[in-house]
């Protein structure tokens, strides 16, 4: 995989909290960390807490809501510019986020992000 463009913005990665293949997400950082500035968010779970998806098809609203409160407000103290996901229902919930206008970083998935680095 030939990444030889560059990813204008500072970039975080937002870990799904189902994920437990910390190779999979050590590689994903190394990958972010080649395409730009790459910034871990400062949280001591490492990123991980839920993003409320799972709570949502469960039909835990408020529960899923206060999820993505604490999650929205973990995004924002991240000192980046825009935040990639590798779960497909993180990135659903974090640009419900960015459209509600809860949450100021520029959202994108992870396989985007890479396809639109190909050189």
């Amino acid at each position: 995989l030939n990444l030889g463009k560059r990813f204008g913005r500072s970039l975080t990665l937002q870990e799904p909290c189902s994920n437990t293949d910390q190779d999979l997400v050590a590689y994903c950082r190394e990958i972010l960390s080649g395409l730009g500035r790459f910034r871990d968010m400062m949280e001591p779970r490492h990123n991980s807490s839920c993003c409320g998806g799972s709570l949502f098809r469960l039909g835990l609203e408020k529960e899923a809501k206060c999820h993505l409160r604490v999650k929205a407000r973990e995004i924002e103290r991240c000192p980046t510019q825009a935040l990639v996901c590798m779960c497909s229902t993180c990135y659903i919930n974090m640009s419900l986020l960015k459209n509600s206008k809860a949450m100021g970083k520029q959202v994108l998935f992870l396989p985007e992000l890479l396809s639109s680095c190909i050189d």
